[in-house]
């Protein structure tokens, strides 16, 4: 069995904290990359409602384009020369996004980035064979997630959030402080 949903909640405001902590400078120069651009994000499971999040960042603050897709999605693409990716994963071992990186990789979007909440995975060693692939990695201080991947995503999207807040010299509005 896995581990209890209540425990992976409990573990929310230890992320958060950890979040924004964190040191911004390769993801922040990793966004200000994709800024200038209509950007595809691609996410499956949890990361793909990071992948939606991001989208509304992208639009809200860079103020371009973007669209989510799966990985099976990407299949279906043809070259990309003016557009850039970004791709979400929690652990960076589902062969379909790593098969996903590969066909993007093959497109040649302008910058592809991608976004990986583990370290030293199949996708880093997929992407050390492409030169251009921009991989950010970090480690989640409450180790791996459950099915769900809540501290995960939670992560994910503050990292975003506060890199493109400190690209645009900007704060998202505050609706109140979540109480988890």
């Amino acid at each position: 069995m896995g581990k209890p949903y209540s425990s992976e909640l409990a573990q929310l405001p230890h992320v958060y904290e950890w979040a924004s902590r964190f040191e911004l400078k390769g993801i922040a120069a990793a966004i200000a990359s994709l800024a200038s651009k209509p950007l595809m994000i691609v996410g499956s499971g949890g990361s793909l409602t990071g992948a939606q999040f991001a989208s509304y960042l992208h639009q809200r603050f860079a103020q371009r384009l973007a669209s989510v897709l799966t990985p099976l999605e990407v299949a279906n693409l043809p070259p990309l020369p003016d557009t850039g990716a970004l791709v979400l994963t929690a652990g960076g071992r589902n062969p379909d996004v790593i098969g996903a990186v590969q066909v993007l990789a093959q497109r040649e979007p302008r910058e592809l980035v991608v976004v990986c909440a583990a370290e030293r995975t199949p996708l880093s060693e997929t992407t050390s064979n492409y030169e251009y692939v921009r991989t950010i990695e970090f480690s989640p201080p409450t180790g791996k997630d459950g099915f769900v991947a809540t501290n995960t995503l939670l992560a994910t999207t503050v990292l975003l959030t506060l890199a493109y807040e400190s690209l645009y010299n900007a704060r998202t509005p505050q609706i109140g402080r979540a109480h988890v």
